[in-house]
């Protein structure tokens, strides 16, 4: 399993722009999620600036954690 979250992220976006703040998470968010996908890992769900994903499901995988290890 992977927990991901943004160090201080909330005191960081409160002054933020809603637009700036729209393009920042979004290019954080799809970027790890590349990373995930591209390294066999499943993305489970966002959870504001989390991701939470997992490897070795639903298929199999027996490199599941050296792939984890990788992203």
């Amino acid at each position: 399993m992977l927990f991901s979250d943004i160090t201080d992220f909330t005191p960081t976006c409160e002054g933020m722009p809603p637009q700036e703040l729209m393009l920042h998470l979004s290019e954080y968010l799809d970027e790890l999620t590349r990373v995930i996908i591209e390294h066999g890992g499943t993305v489970d769900k966002y959870i504001g600036d989390g991701i939470m994903a997992f490897w070795g499901a639903p298929a199999r995988d027996p490199a599941h954690a050296e792939r984890a290890c990788q992203a």
